[in-house]
């Protein structure tokens, strides 16, 4: 159900900006409906702690990460079932 959804990877370049997120930078990303034609059914946006503004309107999920550092260790998530019956829950 919740897996079936497809949504676009973090760009890693401001969508406001126009420029590359850098290491460790904070940033937002938006989830929007993606146009007809894009082959996805969301669209993701993202956008660097300075242009932030707050969601756009029609959005329909925003949320805050950090860009990874070179060499830091990546967290390992759960997997997608201990996940999805996680938020069911």
């Amino acid at each position: 159900m919740l897996g079936d959804y497809k949504v676009t990877r973090c760009s890693r370049q401001c969508f406001s900006e126009q420029r590359p997120l850098k290491e460790g930078e904070w940033y937002y990303s938006v989830v929007m409906q993606a146009a007809p034609d894009g082959g996805h059914d969301f669209e993701r946006r993202d956008y660097s702690a300075d242009a932030w503004q707050g969601p756009p309107e029609g959005a329909i999920a925003h949320w805050k990460c950090r860009m990874p550092i070179a060499g830091e260790k990546k967290m390992v998530l759960a997997p997608r079932a201990v996940l999805v019956d996680l938020l069911r829950q």
